[in-house]
């Protein structure tokens, strides 16, 4: 038997509403918790609301008096400006470790710790008696030196006046001429033996042309003849051998000499050198007169080899010291070395600063600072610290700065184009920057920033201006007290 048709509609529409009624009661749902559908007229309302939040009407015969000032946004170079901290330290190739040069016992001590002292000045002075025997030495160099220059002199003198007869001779010249020549000029032996040579050549010539005449042809014997002619050869012969032989003599004896001398100066030079090593100055050897030092002749001073202050001091009287024993410690404080320590994340403000000149301040001591040369840029990164030291020169002439104070260095990088604004422009919601930006008449409106670098009251916005806009630089707390009342007054 077929159900009844009335009975069939009856399940159609209980069918129907059980699966409708879910999705009503969604739609229901969100249009309770999300309002009207965007676009309608409350939303519309919520927005003018929301910006009616972000700005305020400030009339314009109040600026002045409230301080408010305008300044136009624009995109320009700006350089960000670091300040890293750094310390100060003794510049490490103004510092002396002095110790004496030789072993000796301390006679007296005429400095002392904390006092200024200038370069070369006598700090110590110690009797040595390795420097009383260098300069004994330099006595007898001195002698032996004079010695052998007044020989190279005389030997050299002699020499050259008895080549210069030789000459004479060779050019035959009369005796009376030669002796005239050399009245009263050294020659030494050689002048008796050069006259005897030259008069026996002279004799035996005229002999031999005597009896050679052809006057005398007939009148004399072959024989006599014969030996007449020997006679002047063998004169002839001695003679020319004696010159010869004063030639090579003579330079054999200025070699001799000039041997001597050069062992002279050296053995001078090598006691000069002695005393050098010892810290005497090259003026201070050449003044040397050991002889009248006397007993004091192995005194030595100990002195200052730089300008500064005596930091360290070891020095006693009477105590016997030696190269390994340090007796003072001088210091130089008028250059001092500036040190920062840059983090990894600063690199980029290092980069190429060797050579250039950077600022840096004392913190708490106000108008105390000045520039420093950076000479050193370390080459790595420390692996503890994870830093880079900037080294630099700082001038402390007039004695104000102290070796060991903590400083602020100064680091800088220019940005090519920025917008940067005041700082005093800058106002803050919590931890949220924003800033008011002036639309028309009387209206401000305020805008959120993103800052980065700031530097000499400045600071660059990354995010939230744009070239050519208004921006309230001065008076900006003014307009957000007032945005601040208007929202009190709206809740």
């Amino acid at each position: 038997m077929a159900p009844p048709k009335d009975a069939g509609i009856r399940w159609t529409t209980i069918l129907s509403w059980l699966l409708g009624a879910p999705t009503g009661l969604a739609v229901l749902a969100w249009l309770f918790m999300h309002g009207h559908p965007a676009g309608g007229p409350e939303a519309e309302t919520k927005a003018e609301e929301d910006k009616h939040k972000d700005t305020v009407e400030f009339p314009k015969s109040r600026w002045e008096t409230s301080g408010i000032a305008l300044e136009e946004t624009k995109v320009a170079p700006f350089i960000e400006r670091h300040w890293r901290p750094g310390r100060l330290a003794v510049d490490e190739s103004r510092v002396a470790h002095l110790s004496p040069v030789v072993d000796g016992i301390i006679r007296e001590v005429r400095a002392r710790l904390g006092q200024k002292v200038s370069s070369g000045e006598v700090l110590a002075i110690l009797d040595c008696r390795e420097v009383g025997q260098a300069k004994l030495e330099l006595v007898k160099v001195r002698l032996a030196l004079e010695f052998a220059q007044g020989q190279y002199d005389r030997t050299r003198q002699s020499t050259e006046n008895a080549l210069l007869m030789v000459d004479m001779m060779l050019a035959g010249k009369t005796i009376p001429e030669i002796e005239q020549q050399f009245r009263d000029r050294p020659i030494g032996d050689m002048r008796q033996q050069l006259m005897g040579a030259y008069s026996k050549r002279l004799q035996a010539k005229a002999q031999y042309e005597s009896v050679t005449r052809p006057e005398s042809i007939g009148a004399v014997s072959e024989a006599t003849i014969i030996r007449s002619r020997a006679e002047y050869e063998t004169a002839e012969s001695a003679y020319r051998a004696l010159c010869e032989e004063t030639r090579n003599q003579g330079n054999l004896q200025i070699r001799a000499v000039e041997q001597k001398l050069r062992e002279a100066q050296t053995g001078q030079a090598l006691a000069r050198a002695q005393l050098l090593m010892y810290g005497y100055q090259p003026e201070e050897v050449d003044r040397m007169d050991p002889i009248r030092e006397g007993a004091a002749v192995s005194l030595h001073a100990v002195r200052a080899p730089l300008g500064g202050s005596i930091v360290e001091q070891h020095a006693v009287t009477a105590e016997r010291v030696g190269p390994m024993i340090q007796l003072f410690q001088i210091a130089d404080y008028s250059k001092l070395w500036l040190n920062a320590d840059v983090f990894e994340t600063d690199l980029g403000l290092v980069n190429n600063l060797a050579g250039r000149r950077v600022r840096y301040r004392v913190p708490g001591q106000q108008g105390i600072g000045g520039e420093a040369s950076v000479f050193s840029v370390s080459g790595s990164v420390d692996p503890t610290t994870r830093t880079v030291t900037v080294r630099g020169n700082v001038d402390n002439a007039n004695g104000t700065l102290k070796a060991g104070s903590f400083i602020e260095v100064e680091l800088t990088r220019q940005v090519p184009d920025a917008i940067s604004i005041p700082l005093e422009a800058v106002q803050r919601e919590g931890t949220e920057p924003f800033v008011f930006l002036h639309e028309e008449g009387d209206r401000f409106r305020r805008v959120p920033v993103r800052l980065g670098a700031e530097s000499e009251g400045r600071v660059v916005v990354t995010e939230g201006l744009k070239p050519g806009q208004q921006l309230v630089a001065k008076g900006g707390f003014i307009l957000k007290s007032e945005l601040m009342k208007e929202l009190i007054a709206g809740e």
